[in-house]
């Protein structure tokens, strides 16, 4: 029982090391499509970018960062070792501070009172970045191949799996390719294949089964091209009003689990299984959903318009259709 629920465990990191790479790839698409064909590359244009994205990010990420500090404190009151619902939650030592406060990567970390903000310091930074590589390929190419030095100084030992995995200098690998894929997916066109990419995402996914250690190994290089393959295959979809609340949803989730699995814990008692992930799930989508209509959306009517009226959080093609040559579709 114990071999495979470690079985079960290394399957889920390897296939969430896959994600959170896969949406730094959309990431990259998405901010240099948005910024190209949205905001364009004046000042005001620029400023209008920055501005959307914080207004985006920090009101909701500010009240988890209050409710982490309040939930460490109490923890610590009634002796719960915080870290054990994840290994960086717990309070920052002094002096390292400005990283969870402004969620730039060149500040020194210790503890997150939200716990999953690494990944978000890492897309925070990222996105002042954009700019640049959104206007030229060959800034995102740069970028590329700086990042791709930086891995291969780490080596491709379990190791230093976990540097290459959060470190911004290393994850910026994945930026730069989803912005080079924008950049030429007028000629990338021609590969799209949902049900292809999907399934070999899927069996990356499931590698660990044949390989288990190329997950922290290789496998997070190998995810690139294929993250990369299902973006370009799905970018053209449209959305519905479901994949728009899903869209909404996923970021107050992502912010918010730890600190509901705690509570869930101190109020329930209940040992770490199955049902504990489905019943701390469905409470995290549900104060997600509090947060969205609270905050969130009367907060999004201060975002500035860019030069179209697409919003950018929504997966859209725009400009780039219209320069795109004539294309056959393998789907």
């Amino acid at each position: 029982m114990v071999l495979f629920s470690h079985a079960w465990h290394d399957m889920i990191q390897g296939g969430a090391a896959y994600a959170v790479w896969g949406f730094y790839v959309l990431s990259g698409f998405l901010m240099t499509l948005v910024i190209k064909d949205k905001y364009g590359f004046t000042v005001e244009g620029i400023l209008k970018y920055i501005s959307n994205r914080i207004i985006r990010i920090f009101p909701l990420y500010y009240i988890c960062l209050l409710a982490g500090i309040a939930t460490i404190v109490f923890l610590r009151h009634h002796k719960i070792d915080p870290t054990q619902f994840n290994g960086q939650f717990y309070m920052p030592s002094r002096g390292t501070w400005l990283a969870p406060l402004t969620l730039l990567t060149v500040f020194p970390t210790t503890g997150l009172p939200v716990a999953t903000s690494g990944a978000l310091a890492t897309e925070f930074t990222a996105y002042a970045m954009m700019p640049l590589m959104a206007f030229s390929p060959l800034f995102s190419l740069l970028f590329f191949f700086i990042s791709l030095v930086v891995n291969i100084s780490y080596g491709f030992g379990l190791e230093s799996f976990a540097a290459r995995y959060t470190f911004f200098s290393t994850c910026l690998i994945a930026f730069s390719f989803g912005s080079l894929l924008c950049h030429f997916k007028p000629w990338l066109s021609l590969i799209r294949n949902r049900p292809l990419s999907l399934g070999a995402w899927l069996l990356l996914s499931v590698s660990w089964l044949r390989y288990p250690y190329f997950p922290w190994e290789h496998g997070l290089y190998v995810s690139l091209p294929v993250s990369g393959w299902v973006v370009l295959s799905f970018i053209d979809v449209r959305k519905n009003k479901l994949d728009g609340l899903l869209g909404d949803l996923s970021y107050p989730v992502y912010l918010a689990h730890t600190l509901v699995l705690a509570w869930y814990f101190v109020v329930f008692h209940k040992a770490f299984d199955l049902r504990c992930a489905v019943e701390v799930y469905v409470f995290s989508v549900i104060l997600s959903y509090i947060l969205i209509v609270v905050v969130d959306r009367p907060l999004s009517r201060l975002k500035v318009r860019g030069r179209t009226t697409a919003p950018d959080n929504q997966n859209y093609d725009l400009t780039l259709r219209a320069r795109s040559r004539p294309k056959i579709s393998l789907i």
